[in-house]
């Protein structure tokens, strides 16, 4: 009869060690898709504060002129477009790429040409 508790008990003793493991790897995972949303929410941040700064320099300076302009870890395109029913109004597009070609963000806003 003691063999037999013996091996319930060991069981039991398995079956509350997958449960803890499973507990803390269900915890990590978690916190490590925390650590990711909030690396690329920081990443769209900043590149949306610097396509805002670039496009109040290009006005600023009156570069209406298309560009590729190299950022702190992303690139961001410039594009100015004319409009076809009134020439004193351009379109300013501003597109943050990663290096792998994708578009983290964009910013568009019309500009008057004097």
């Amino acid at each position: 009869m003691a063999q037999l508790k013996l091996k319930g008990y060991a069981l039991l003793e398995a079956m509350f060690a997958m449960i803890i493991i499973m507990t803390c790897f269900g915890i990590s995972l978690s916190v490590f898709n925390s650590m990711t949303d909030n690396q690329r929410n920081f990443l769209v941040m900043r590149a949306e504060i610097a396509l805002k700064t670039e496009a109040c320099r290009c006005k600023a300076e009156g570069k209406l002129f298309d560009e590729d302009i190299p950022a702190e870890g992303f690139m961001i395109e410039r594009r100015i477009s004319s409009s076809e029913q009134n020439r004193h109004i351009a379109t300013l597009s501003l597109r943050a790429v990663n290096p792998k070609g994708k578009v983290i963000s964009e910013y568009y806003e019309f500009i008057f040409i004097r």
